[in-house]
């Protein structure tokens, strides 16, 4: 019985490497609150990218971030190598 619970502990453990990125960092379970129709909105489009909702959120959030503050902030910075816009003319 010891044996097969040490089989579950490196089944568990291999699922939890799978969630880690590929750069070191992980993910963290977050929860918000949303209405019916804001969630029905978030599957359609998550449906419609081929992503999960919390992919589709991530890449909201990041794109809308990088669109406000290309440069980055104090404490956010771009990757390195990254193409960074200076200025911006409309």
């Amino acid at each position: 019985m010891l044996r097969a619970r040490a089989g579950f502990a490196t089944l568990l453990k291999g699922y939890i490497i799978v969630m880690k990125k590929t750069n070191g960092r992980t993910a963290k379970v977050r929860s918000f609150s949303a209405t019916d129709e804001d969630v029905a909105m978030l599957e359609a489009v998550a449906a419609y990218h081929g992503h999960t909702k919390s992919g589709t959120i991530v890449g909201l959030i990041r794109r809308e971030f990088w669109r406000l503050f290309p440069g980055g902030t104090a404490s956010i910075k771009p990757a390195h190598g990254a193409r960074v816009k200076t200025g911006e003319t409309r």
